[in-house]
């Protein structure tokens, strides 16, 4: 494929995307990121973008691993911008989100908010994701701030009519999940202005029932005939529309929800199975076939043409999955759970989709103490010893004693325990465990529910062990861009003012500093930015060799850096420290400024022992320092 053919067809909609082309393109694009020159960033994000909305997760899977590629390469290279770092951040977040993922994708949100100097619609989209999130009880007070923000970037004006309806309805939704009852009548009458003002259909309609689905579960209407009316309306008006789009489940649902109980069944299936049809996300189909199934509760018996479509839905999407959530393993056991006669042998067939991942999987039977190993290997046989007259749970703990780090043992045999997993399964599917093994290294165990009794008992589960090396280092490797200022290498703001307000609260005392580059903007100005980002790293380096390795150091943003030094107690120590600082600074000689008369200046304030102050007065202390600093000439600290 020629670079010319690859980028019409990455930019030409009315072109669809086929498998082979998608192929060959990310065979281009991870070349271009394997070599650093990331030439093709433009259209690798076009054609990213289109997979994402027209194609299957098999394609989205080749180019989410190339897109890993770019963000190594944007560490490694100057050839990536902050703004296309953004985008692919956004990329990485839209991937983790098609496959429920919210811990990786909220990883990537916090990394693209603390990126500095992007445009709003950037940090516009993060929010919006990371509110997406907010029917998940685990993250949703997690999200109440990023709503502050939300408000912050809707206060916009200069921003399009229909962008500020959007940004209304992200809104809305968010209130609606987080039961924030007071907030949503604020903007309810408003966002029904909004959206009557607006041309577009498909707006209208998804505002009627995001206000539809606010009044009855947040005022806690009863349903009337008049809602009833109004949610037909609404929802058959979807069929006709071409502009139906992903992610609109997190509306239909709730709502289909609500209503299911007050309309004829058969028309609730006609409702649904249209959304379906027109859905191009698998994903999105499984959650509207399990709200038939589930929410609606129709047996196979009288619609078995469902069952077998959600069934094949479920085998296509697991062919394209490579890392299976707890949630998919879920979605392929509870669909097996309900033809009951076939469960067994229907469950070890989903199990040959689920094998490839791990090292070995086990089926317990807890009510005789039995197992079948459905995946083992030599060592494991091995280490099962003499299986004439031992139970499973003796075999697996001896298993565990030979494979196990002594470090982990205690836990591991704990977790192990079938006598009392019952127990530590109620009200769950699964429970997990990492550990690191001498065979296999870091390993995350699982056991998962297959079968249960008529008093909802589990007495059959799968024990699964995943290896997770690979894993764990690219946990290792976003953890340090999410806390990483990538321009300096050191600690980034939000990070280093947590560190700081943790020492704090923990009563280590000391003395915090905010430091300032003189005449900064006339450096980017005669020099140019590259010039200015070599005096960023210089000076971050400069703090690194005068604090301490357990000191705190970080860049607040743009030419402003901040420090604290745990222990320092007096104004004296701590100039000593400032001012092997400055010698470093004195010292430096950067090529590209030379000629230039570096200078710094410095606020300081000290937190000593039997003082209460918050973090937030001790950094306008330590910063009205700075200020009084720049009224001198040269290197100066002030302390405040």
């Amino acid at each position: 494929m020629t670079l010319d053919e690859l980028s019409r067809i990455a930019f030409d909609r009315e072109t669809p995307l086929t498998p082979e082309f998608i192929a060959e393109a990310a065979a281009v694009f991870d070349e271009d990121a394997e070599s650093g020159d990331c030439l093709l960033l433009e259209e690798y994000s076009e054609v990213y973008y289109r997979v994402i909305v027209e194609t299957n997760d098999v394609s989205l899977h080749a180019l989410h691993a190339v897109n890993q590629k770019y963000i190594i390469a944007a560490q490694e290279t100057d050839k990536i911008s902050t703004n296309d770092l953004g985008l692919l951040y956004i990329r990485n977040i839209e991937y983790y989100v098609s496959m429920h993922a919210p811990v990786e994708s909220m990883r990537y949100i916090n990394a693209l908010l603390d990126l500095q100097g992007l445009p709003d619609a950037y940090y516009m989209t993060a929010i919006e994701y990371m509110l997406s999130f907010t029917e998940d009880p685990s993250i949703a007070e997690f999200c109440r701030p990023y709503i502050e923000k939300l408000k912050v970037y809707m206060d916009d004006n200069v921003l399009p009519e229909r962008t500020q309806v959007q940004n209304l309805m992200n809104l809305t939704e968010a209130y609606i999940s987080l039961n924030m009852r007071d907030e949503y009548l604020k903007v309810r009458d408003d966002l029904i202005k909004k959206a009557d003002a607006q041309p577009n259909e498909y707006l209208r309609s998804i505002a009627k029932l995001l206000v539809l689905e606010g009044d009855l579960v947040l005022n806690k209407e009863p349903i009337t005939e008049q809602h009833i009316k109004e949610f037909r309306s609404v929802m058959l008006g979807f069929k006709d529309d071409s502009e139906i789009s992903q992610n609109t489940n997190d509306i239909f649902i709730p709502l289909l929800n609500l209503f299911s109980n007050h309309m004829p069944t058969d028309e609730m299936i006609v409702i649904t199975k249209a959304f379906i049809e027109d859905s191009s996300s698998a994903s999105e189909k499984i959650d509207l076939y399990e709200f038939l199934i589930d929410g609606l509760g129709i047996s196979m018996e009288l619609h078995p043409e469902i069952y077998k479509d959600y069934y094949e839905e479920l085998r296509g999407y697991h062919r394209g999955v490579e890392d299976f959530t707890r949630q998919e393993i879920r979605n392929e056991i509870n669909f097996h759970r309900i033809n009951k006669q076939e469960m067994k042998n229907a469950v070890k067939d989903g199990i040959s989709y689920l094998a490839a991942i791990y090292v070995s999987m086990h089926l317990f039977n807890l009510k005789d103490d039995t197992l079948e190993a459905l995946k083992t290997n030599t060592n494991i046989e091995r280490l099962r010893g003499n299986k004439e007259g031992v139970g499973a749970n003796e075999q697996m703990q001896n298993v565990m004693r030979g494979l196990v780090l002594p470090q982990y043992l205690e836990t591991v045999l704990k977790f192990m325990d079938l006598t009392t997993l019952p127990e530590r399964l109620e009200g769950r599917k699964t429970i997990t465990l990492e550990y690191e093994d001498r065979v296999n290294g870091w390993c995350c165990a699982r056991f998962i529910v297959t079968t249960v009794d008529g008093l909802g008992q589990p007495t059959e589960v799968i024990f699964a062990v995943e290896p997770i090396g690979a894993q764990k280092k690219r946990e290792e490797h976003f953890k340090f861009l999410s806390e990483t200022d990538l321009l300096t290498g050191i600690r980034n703001r939000g990070n280093g003012e947590d560190m700081t307000k943790n020492m704090m609260f923990k009563g280590i005392h000391g003395m915090f500093c905010v430091l300032d580059i003189d005449h900064f903007k006339s450096i980017n100005d005669t020099y140019g930015h590259s010039a200015g980002d070599e005096v960023l790293k210089s000076v971050a380096n400069c703090l690194k060799r005068a604090f301490r390795d357990n000191d705190i150091v970080f860049r607040l943003g743009g030419d402003e850096f901040a420090a604290y030094a745990q222990g320092v107690q007096s104004e004296k120590v701590g100039s000593k420290v400032i001012s092997r600082f400055f010698q470093f600074i004195d010292e430096l000689d950067i090529p590209e400024i030379r000629g230039f008369d570096l200078c710094m200046s410095v606020g300081a304030s000290i937190y000593k022992e039997n003082e209460t102050i918050d973090f937030d007065t001790l950094y306008k202390r330590a910063d009205s320092g700075t200020y009084q600093s720049k009224t001198k000439q040269g290197n100066y600290l002030t302390f405040v």
